[in-house]
């Protein structure tokens, strides 16, 4: 870059003077150029030819009064020529000195000029008839980008091109076509540009930023002839500094493969996720956070990659889950099978007899409701409730409504050829199921309901590999274990009326033999998962509306139902379920032009114009020309997770936007333009639209409304907790007290 000097060096010594660059060098320019008073100068290529001009304005002492002037210096080929002597007749007699600067004031493309003068105050601006208009520049090209922790370092080429070189101007932001971190002061759409002047680069073509915080800026440059005109900016770019947090327009995130299955403890596997946006593009460099269900069986450690590895530390199964904002996705994680073996045994080695007194005395003895012949000296077979097979051995205990209190003893572990075992509704038998059970490997069934156990399923269950019904409905607490998985004979399992916790464990897809399961008010949660496909079910209970036990709305899973010939339990999106009926009970759901899915298909994205995540959440409802009739539902507010309504287009839609619509405070898109709904009065929903940030309504506003309307919409409101009470009421004389 050169240097322009102009003013005085010494007494009535008026000097103009170019500086020439030479790497870091500056050596005076040796041609005489004519020198000006209180001067200013600019540079500025007034003609469009390539070369910087030279505009200077000053006065000039002649000879004892001073005389305001004002001059163009051409360049021809570094060689300045005086071209223009802009002097009294554009700025008037005696005005000198004051500032210069070049301008479009017509958006010609080329330079006019601004004047400020001083001796008798004036502006002007004088208007280039030389260069009205010309060609743009090139648009720069190979634009490339390099990050180094929070360092980007941008770069690009000169135009292919005949064009001499000019400079370039930079826009970086952190939105599309942003330009709040580097400013171009142009416009980043058209390249027009605010301001004439050098662009922010100089006649560089790289620029570095430094110090950026994470995250995702997008960045274009245009190129300047002298003359000051633009080009168009290049095609965006974007880059990553860090990780990037996501937007809540995040959609869905993937793990592939969605499994993880190791042979040995110890064992190591890596696993990758992808973020992707609603309409399917990956978000690159997503910032994804990892974590394991279970850390006993599998732990996380993620890598700077992006990626994690997964260690086996523990039998059993768990979920790896990969969280992008509020979206996740889980891999399954088997670990190899690890038989637990029952506790060691405990005293000498007792006989059946021993060990049915240990029982009677551990739960209540006299107190029992029916103890005919225990204890006494008849054969075991004659004792109430025990059932022995020819050789007098043990092979089934009955003790039902029988008063049993206290704890089940560790004692039950000597009955070796017990097959089945029906404990129930003992209310007063407390106390967990002891370990000791898993010695019992002879058990074919296992009844143990409407007691008041407590505590855990022991992981030895998993050693009754004969056993084909098991019924636990006990207030027990805490996962299912693992080892269940172990049980391939099991036909009826019961788990409800428990208080259990957690999912459930993916191992029970291994019980190919079973038939019949219920999990209602287990107190399990989350979806079912995808290893119930394998079960091939006849009946098939998982709990009630209000459970938290729920089946994914999937259209595996909706087919797997449909052979199941008994079943209850929710749906993951009942809730959504629930408003789309609303929807079309409320809207004229019958005289839909498209009503494909609607009403009753579970799989609510196979239903035309709705579309969910990941969770199969409705994130978006386009019923555009559908020829909806009636009304909306208030109800709309609880689809958590839309962020998308089009309605538009249906004349019969009538009535207010409901005034719960302003909890709606993620919804990004809201069409109803060629309906007959209507903005409510006041400016509750009013000021909620305008927050919206796509927005294309009927621009009509409701009248005030009637009594009865107004307490409607109080009560809805109300019922939905927004509570905008003053606004509704404000459309009537009407007060509360």
């Amino acid at each position: 870059m050169d240097l322009l000097i102009t003013g005085v060096t010494e007494p009535q010594g008026f000097v103009t003077r170019v500086l020439r660059n030479d790497e870091g060098e500056f050596s005076t320019l040796s041609q005489d150029l004519p020198g000006l008073l209180f001067s200013s100068g600019a540079w500025g290529d007034y003609d469009a030819d390539g070369d910087l001009d030279i505009l200077v304005s000053g006065a000039d002492l002649s000879p004892f009064i001073l005389e305001g002037r004002r001059m163009i210096l051409r360049n021809d080929g570094g060689h300045f020529v005086l071209a223009d002597d802009i002097g009294e007749g554009a700025v008037g007699s005696g005005r000198w000195g004051g500032a210069v600067g070049w301008g479009d004031f017509t958006n010609s493309g080329g330079l006019d000029l601004d004047l400020l003068v001083w001796g008798e105050s004036a502006v002007r601006i004088l208007r280039n008839r030389k260069q009205e208009g010309g060609e743009r520049p090139s648009i720069p090209v190979d634009l490339e980008v390099k990050v180094e922790g929070s360092t980007a370092m941008l770069s690009w080429s000169e135009p292919q091109s005949s064009e001499l070189p000019g400079t370039y101007n930079l826009r970086v932001g952190t939105a599309p076509l942003g330009v709040d971190l580097v400013s171009p002061m142009a416009d980043p759409v058209t390249g027009m540009r605010y301001i004439s002047r050098r662009g922010n680069t100089g006649s560089g073509t790289a620029w570095t930023l430094k110090g950026l915080e994470p995250g995702r800026y997008y960045w274009s440059v245009q190129a300047l002839n002298n003359a000051y005109t633009a080009s168009q900016f290049s095609e965006e770019r974007v880059f990553v500094v860090g990780s990037e947090v996501l937007a809540a327009a995040t959609a869905t995130v993937e793990i592939v493969p969605s499994s993880v299955v190791f042979t040995k403890l110890g064992e190591t596997i890596r696993r990758r996720a992808t973020a992707k946006r609603a309409n399917g593009v990956i978000i690159e460099h997503a910032l994804i956070v990892w974590e394991t269900a279970d850390a006993a069986v599998a732990e996380v450690d993620k890598q700077s990659d992006g990626s994690v590895v997964v260690t086996a530390v523990g039998s059993g199964s768990t979920e790896v889950i990969a969280t992008a904002g509020a979206v996740s996705a889980r891999a399954t994680v088997r670990a190899p099978k690890l038989v637990v073996p029952p506790p060691p045994p405990v005293g000498p080695p007792l006989t059946e007899r021993e060990a049915l007194t240990a029982l009677y005395n551990a739960t209540g003895d006299p107190d029992w409701v029916n103890n005919t012949k225990w204890l006494s000296d008849r054969p075991l077979g004659e004792w109430h409730g025990v059932h022995t097979n020819n050789e007098g051995r043990i092979i089934g205990l009955q003790l039902e409504s029988n008063g049993l209190s206290g704890a089940l003893p560790p004692e039950i572990r000597f009955f070796t050829e017990l097959t089945w075992l029906s404990v129930v509704d003992n209310s007063q038998l407390t106390g967990p199921i002891p370990p000791e059970i898993g010695y019992l490997t002879a058990l074919q069934s296992v009844t143990l309901v409407f007691n008041n156990l407590s505590g855990s399923i022991p992981r030895e269950i998993g050693n009754l590999t004969n056993i084909t019904l098991l019924l636990i409905a006990s207030s027990l607490s805490g996962p299912i274990p693992a080892e269940i998985g172990n049980l391939a004979a099991l036909q009826f399992l019961g788990l409800y009326s428990n208080r259990l916790s957690g999912p459930v464990p993916l191992e029970i897809g291994n019980l190919t033999a079973l038939k019949v399961l219920n999990l209602s008010g287990s107190g399990m949660t989350g979806p079912l998962p995808n290893e119930l496909l394998n079960l091939q079910l006849t009946t098939f209970n998982w709990g009630r509306t209000h459970d938290d036990l729920c089946m994914p709305a999937t259209d595996a899973f909706a087919q797997w139902a449909e052979q199941i010939a008994e079943l209850q339990g929710p749906w993951c999106n009942r809730l959504d379920h629930d408003i789309l009926q609303a929807i079309y009970e409320l809207a004229g759901g019958d005289g839909w032009t498209n009503q494909s899915g609607w009403p009753d298909d579970p799989v609510l994205s196979n239903r035309y114009g709705i579309s969910t995540n990941a969770s199969h959440q409705v994130v978006a409802i386009d019923l555009s020309s559908n020829e909806l009739a009636g009304q909306l539902t208030h109800d709309l507010t609880r689809l958590v997770d839309l962020r998308v309504l089009k309605i538009g287009g249906n004349p019969e839609l009538t009535g207010r936007i409901p005034y719960t619509f302003p909890s709606f405070s993620d919804l990004q898109e809201f069409r109803y333009a060629g309906t007959g709904l209507c903005v409510p009065q006041g400016n509750f929903v009013r000021n909620w639209l305008s927050t919206v940030p796509v927005h294309e309504g009927t621009g009509a506003d409701c009248p005030p409304s009637e009594d009865r309307e107004v307490l409607v919409q109080l009560y809805e409101a109300w019922s939905e907790r927004i509570r905008p009470v003053k606004y509704i009421i404000n459309e009537g004389t009407y007060s509360l007290n």
